[in-house]
């Protein structure tokens, strides 16, 4: 499944940011089947939709940031910075969201 395809599942099932999902599963069948979090737990999250999923240039204090990558998130000081977790080169972070699903 490539990363397109993985986003597009998300957002047909009503989902926003990956800090909304527990768990996704790619089924057997071939269907994609998707946990969420209850509304209490939903935490920061890469973004899915396109206007949301673009690199930033400037980075605010105290703002959560998500690889654009891996989706791990952080507060960032620097655009620019590497991820810690996967060490991509590419350095491209997306402003992280923390909305709650609504279905």
């Amino acid at each position: 499944m490539s990363h397109d395809e993985f986003f597009a599942e998300m957002r047909q099932q009503g989902v926003e940011h990956l800090g909304q999902v527990r768990t996704g599963l790619l089924e057997a069948d071939g269907n994609f089947s998707i946990l969420l979090h209850t509304s209490e737990k939903t935490d920061y999250g890469m973004p899915l939709f396109p206007k949301q999923y673009r690199p930033v240039e400037q980075v605010e204090a105290g703002v959560y940031y998500a690889c654009m990558y891996c989706g791990y998130v952080d507060e960032i000081s620097d655009p620019n910075q590497c991820c810690p977790r996967c060490e991509d080169n590419c350095n491209n972070w997306a402003k992280a969201l923390n909305n709650h699903i609504v279905k």
